[in-house]
């Protein structure tokens, strides 16, 4: 051991003692193991160590050590002007202590529990003939839809985890086992669906699965089902103390955590879903052709209106093909178009179609006792059209 230190931090060459070993040689071997064991002065290094200790200053410039960027170098070891130094007196296990080690105690955060059990939501369909109707559909008044719904007992987020955060690792219970990172604990929660049932609403009215609905107000309407209740009930964590560390990792008694029993978590929760599908029903726009010529308002009946094509607002531009005598829209009341003057201009030169008459007719939407007064504005002609052509449609 001797010479190893010897080799490691004087760089003397061994030296062995025989028959030819001369006093000199016998004193010098004696100096080196007066320095070993805390007395003697090893020369040959400008005399650095004197009996095991420094005995003068060591400058620290250029080093590894001399530019820590975190600055640990101890304050004790500055001269008065700041610069680091290694003191004079100083043992060699002190100087690779002060330097290699500087023990932190660890401390432990928490525990923290999360618990958000959740029963997933019941099923819900609804569909316009075999057509499944989106979220947000816009339809027109009258328009029937089929629902079909179903409760769910399907649970999702079972997990209880309690977490205490560590930042030098921890110990757990007796054991002498070093742990690094967090310590994380994770069971599943019991639960009870027995008590889930779906029910249903549309707007406020009580429906069936199965039922037949329609879209009888203007503007948004829901479909609501309510899948009932689940409870669930916490289960206990393993009981554990966790103990924090030092940096070295050395247990230390005071700081611990306790977790035991469901820790803080609530005995019971309880959750409820639902899903919904809103629809938005409007008043349609009626537009379209007939070949009849020379029409008079009596020919206009909500049966003729409604036999044409219908869209939601209105088009921009319709045209005219052959056969066709006359031309139609019919708005109704409260549509942003209802009171204006309109023109059919050709959109190959901006001609005007015709003299545009109007008239209104009442219509009741089907499947519903909603009654709304339409306008219908209309150009006719003596002959039938010859060819096809496109008028845009300029409101006044």
């Amino acid at each position: 051991m001797a010479q190893d230190l010897n080799k490691m931090f004087l760089n003397v060459p061994d030296t062995k003692v025989d028959a030819f070993t001369t006093d000199a040689e016998l004193a010098n071997h004696a100096n080196k193991i007066a320095f070993i064991h805390g007395a003697g002065t090893i020369a040959t290094h400008g005399e650095i160590f004197t009996g095991g200790t420094t005995n003068k200053p060591i400058t620290v410039a250029g080093g590894p050590l001399a530019d820590d960027s975190s600055d640990n170098w101890p304050a004790a070891w500055k001269d008065a002007s700041g610069n680091k130094q290694i003191p004079a007196n100083t043992s060699l296990q002190e100087i690779l202590t002060k330097l290699f080690l500087k023990e932190v105690n660890g401390t432990l955060t928490g525990p923290t529990y999360t618990w958000s059990p959740s029963l997933d939501n019941p099923t819900l369909t609804v569909k316009q003939g075999t057509t499944t109707v989106t979220n947000n559909k816009h339809l027109p008044l009258g328009t029937q839809l089929t629902v079909t719904y179903a409760k769910t007992t399907t649970v999702s987020n079972l997990a209880q985890t309690v977490t205490v955060k560590s930042d030098q690792g921890y110990f757990k219970n007796a054991e002498t086992t070093h742990r690094t990172g967090n310590y994380t604990e994770t069971v599943n929660c019991s639960y009870d669906t027995s008590s889930v049932s779906a029910s249903a609403r549309w707007g406020t009215a009580a429906i069936s699965t199965g039922d037949t609905i329609t879209v009888d107000v203007t503007g948004n309407k829901t479909v609501t089902v309510n899948n009932g209740t689940a409870t669930f009930t916490a289960n206990n964590f393993t009981g554990v103390v966790l103990y924090p560390s030092t940096n070295t990792k050395t247990k230390l008694t005071t700081g611990s955590k306790t977790i035991e029993g469901i820790g803080e978590l609530p005995q019971t929760q309880q959750d409820t879903s639902s899903a919904s599908l809103t629809v938005y029903g409007y008043k349609p726009v009626f537009y379209g052709n007939y070949g009849d010529t020379n029409i008079a308002s009596t020919f206009w009946t909500a049966d003729k209106m409604t036999a044409k094509s219908l869209i939601e607002t209105a088009p921009t531009q319709q045209d005219m093909t052959t056969g066709d005598a006359t031309i139609f829209i019919a708005l109704p009341t409260g549509h942003s178009n209802y009171n204006k003057t309109l023109e059919w201009r050709s959109t190959a030169d901006n001609s005007l179609l015709g003299t545009t008459q109007t008239t209104t007719v009442s219509f009741t939407h089907p499947n519903t006792t909603t009654t709304t007064t339409y306008k219908i504005f209309y150009v006719t002609a003596a002959t039938g059209w010859n060819g096809t052509d496109s008028f845009k449609l300029n409101w006044k």
